[in-house]
């Protein structure tokens, strides 16, 4: 992220925050016995700002890695702390009687004009696509914000009256059919048989250990990858997963033949839009999966567009069918959510093998007007000229691992610098890092052939 004010205060970004809380109610809740069948929110009367936002300082600089300038030395040890970070904060608990988010701000060691602004947050309060929704409203906030002293900022700060949003299911139904359902009953209960050729890692276990490393696929090579999944009659969604297919294939022993990829989709396409839209925070999403073969995905030498267009055609049908048939519609059946969904599965198998959820893309927030430069307003050549609006560059998207969940999983976000970056996290001893490390390296490499053979 960057903001052009000359010699920006960095304490002025806590005006930011209290920004974000005021426009969303969901930031001041936090949830309380999740241990339990009946967990429900509580409002916080009041926020310290001071315990929840934090500004760190990093001996290694961004700028060149992120402008593409770098000569690869730099960029490999921001890239390298950076992970580690986030590892970390996967890692770390929430604080009962504190905002289950964090906001983290790492200024430029050349340049504090350009930070990286990290939100943590709990997978209560918002899906992945809230996060996007987060640094918009952080973006938007920003030209007000530098123009407050800092004795006009607060620190601790009262909590709207503004109610929550509504669930998911208070706003949509989720319908199930008899025959979905009785599929379900004979899968999960009457003979859940485990499929010996099909590949998920280690069993479930605790306890959650996050490994975590990302990639980035610079803008040119985006916008080829883009323009061939258009060209193949697939989707950027479409085209990783069977990548990542692809990859492990490549990497996993013959003995496994099959894979179960697990999606997740936006809601908020289908959801009433004087209520919830892009800009909201909160949980309205669903998840799909896809089964990849080893013959299919990597019986031939060629990349296998054929499967990625056979993905992108199981995409459109969840699609169309809004949410019939789900397993989010099922949880109303569930008797106790601690025993069935998590303490029971400690012991058994997983169910999928990786998952890919791709956010999609940052669209520029231009509803918001600029900074603007008067005549004191002087760059460093004297001359006066407009001052550029603050801008968000690259994005990274990461999910914790989930213990009772895939082997690994794909986080996807573009930034506004119109890079595509993957994330990947798994949990430590659930399957091996040698492994993932050879997958990503496996990805990246199918991606640069892939968009250096179209040229």
């Amino acid at each position: 992220m960057s903001a052009t004010e000359p010699s920006i205060a960095l304490h002025k970004l806590e005006k930011l925050r209290l920004t974000s809380v005021g426009e969303h109610p969901i930031l001041s809740a936090v949830p309380v016995g999740e241990d339990t069948n009946s967990p429900y929110f509580v409002r916080l009367p009041e926020i310290d700002l001071a315990k929840s936002i934090f500004f760190d300082t990093w001996n290694c600089d961004f700028a060149q890695e992120l402008d593409g300038e770098d000569d690869g030395t730099s960029s490999e040890s921001w890239g390298r702390k950076f992970d580690e970070f986030i590892e970390s904060q996967h890692d770390t608990p929430f604080t009962p009687g504190l905002p289950f988010w964090r906001l983290h701000i790492i200024p430029g060691s050349r340049d504090e004009q350009r930070f990286i602004a990290v939100f943590v947050y709990h997978h209560a309060l918002g899906d992945g696509s809230s996060g996007k929704a987060f640094h918009t409203t952080f973006l938007r906030a920003l030209p007000d914000a530098l123009a407050f002293n800092p004795g006009e900022v607060e620190k601790i700060v009262k909590t709207p009256n503004k109610p929550l949003l509504p669930t998911l299911e208070a706003l949509r139904s989720l319908q199930l059919s008899f025959f979905y359902i009785l599929k379900v009953i004979f899968n999960t209960k009457l003979w859940p048989r485990r499929d010996p050729e099909l590949w998920t890692g280690e069993k479930i276990h605790l306890p959650l250990k996050n490994k975590m490393h990302h990639i980035t696929v610079p803008e040119k090579k985006t916008a080829v990858l883009k323009r061939l999944c258009r060209k193949h009659g697939a989707t950027i969604t479409a085209a990783l997963q069977t990548l990542v297919a692809r990859a492990l294939f490549a990497h996993l022993p013959n003995q496994f033949k099959k894979l179960h990829c697990s999606g997740a989709v936006s809601t908020r396409r289908w959801l009433p839009r004087d209520i919830v839209t892009d800009d909201s925070i909160g949980v309205w999403v669903l998840d799909f999966s896809e089964d990849y073969t080893r013959e299919a995905v990597a019986g031939q030498p060629s990349f296998p567009w054929d499967e990625a267009q056979r993905s992108r055609k199981t995409i459109e049908t969840f699609l169309h069918s809004q949410g019939r048939n789900t397993n989010v519609a099922l949880l109303k059946f569930v008797r106790d959510y601690h025993r069935d969904l998590l303490t029971s599965m400690i012991g058994k198998d997983r169910g999928a093998s990786f998952e890919v959820s791709n956010i999609g893309m940052l669209t520029d927030p231009t509803s918001f007007s600029g900074l603007h430069s008067n005549e004191n307003d002087k760059h460093p050549g004297g001359a006066s000229q407009p001052l550029q609006k603050p801008r968000i560059g690259r994005m990274i998207f990461s999910q914790s691992g989930n213990v009772a969940g895939c082997a690994v999983n794909v986080s996807v976000i573009t930034g506004g610098d119109g890079c595509l970056v993957l994330t990947f996290c798994w949990q430590e001893s659930a399957v091996e890092t040698g492994l993932v490390k050879a997958v990503i390296e496996q990805v990246q490499k199918d991606i640069d052939m892939l968009t250096e053979d179209a040229h």
